[in-house]
């Protein structure tokens, strides 16, 4: 079941795949943040870059589950 989702096209691509990109871009985002807050800058803030975090390890959440369920077969 979990295994069906995981194959469905987004984009052209499986969405297993569509959300692993979207985890990287996350993690990136998050280091960009970290980064831009070392260098000053007013707009990436502390909380900003926590929230994206959350979000990120919730992405890698999903796409591990999707992923596994590839494997697993469920």
């Amino acid at each position: 079941m979990i295994q069906d989702i995981a194959y469905l096209v987004v984009f052209g691509l499986p969405l297993v795949v569509v959300a692993g990109i979207a985890t990287l871009l996350g993690f990136a985002g998050t280091a960009a943040i970290a980064l831009a807050h070392r260098r000053g800058i007013k707009q990436a803030s502390f909380t900003l870059h926590y929230r994206f975090a959350i979000f990120s390890l919730a992405l890698g959440v999903f796409h591990a589950a999707l992923a596994l369920s590839v494997y697993y077969g469920f």
